[in-house]
């Protein structure tokens, strides 16, 4: 779902747990989206929840999309595949960031 009623009602929310998708993951550039019509909500989202958890298989690391989403200091945790670099998850550990895979 997408649009200003959507937003609108996901700012009045307050949730302990955010379940978050990405379209790509980078170190440097953070979460990013594919679409514009995701982000202000994917944002709502992160600022509404306690705790955020990304979910992202290894395909969507080191790469960047077309919109800024949120800086990945912003998540708590990451749920991932095994086939994930180690090398990745030392840098995403490094910003306090949990990894599951």
């Amino acid at each position: 779902m997408v649009g200003s009623n959507v937003e609108n009602f996901i700012r009045d929310l307050s949730v302990d747990k955010a379940f978050l998708g990405a379209d790509a993951v980078d170190i440097e550039h953070g979460i990013t989206n594919a679409t514009f019509s995701e982000v202000t909500i994917k944002q709502q989202i992160i600022e509404s929840a306690k705790e955020t958890f990304l979910v992202a298989d290894h395909t969507k690391f080191g790469r960047t999309s077309l919109v800024n989403v949120a800086d990945l200091r912003q998540v708590e945790y990451l749920i991932t595949d095994n086939k994930i670099k180690q090398k990745t998850v030392n840098k995403l550990e490094k910003l306090g960031i949990w990894v599951e895979h």
